[in-house]
């Protein structure tokens, strides 16, 4: 099994996976969209990389969602690696497309975040309650 890993263990650590590389520790959220777009359409990729989850140490597991920025304790890590055991490649399939597109949403949303609470919305914020404050002043509020 490690030697039908290889090519995605070199793949995920070219793009800054989980055990770092040239985007530093953990793997920035478009390179995992990327990733995991050229894992979908790779059936050979979506089984190595299942197999490797599958017989990968729960401790290994809860230290490289660690590192991408989920807590996952060891007993769930467990839990993940047994129901991995458990799926067809159909159903990986459509686990990896509702992650990507769980991912798009997070990004619209963060999108929406900064759009709302940035720092371009304080100042528009600030000019108008400070336009407000003057026109009290004057009167004219």
């Amino acid at each position: 099994m490690m030697k039908q890993s290889a090519p995605m263990l070199e793949k995920m650590q070219q793009q800054g996976g989980p055990s770092g590389g040239p985007s530093g520790p953990g793997m920035d959220q478009e390179g995992m969209m990327k990733m995991a777009e050229e894992m979908r359409k790779d059936p050979k990729m979506m089984e190595t990389m299942t197999n490797m989850m599958s017989s990968m140490d729960p401790k290994t597991l809860a230290a490289m969602s660690k590192q991408a920025g989920m807590n996952m304790s060891e007993e769930q890590a467990e839990q993940v690696t047994e129901k991995m055991k458990n799926l067809t490649p159909e159903q990986m399939q459509k686990m990896m497309s509702m992650s990507q597109k769980l991912m798009q949403v997070m990004q619209f949303l963060k999108y929406l975040r900064d759009l709302f609470f940035g720092t371009y919305m304080k100042a528009a914020a600030s000019v108008a309650m400070l336009a407000l404050f003057i026109a009290w002043l004057f009167g004219y509020a």
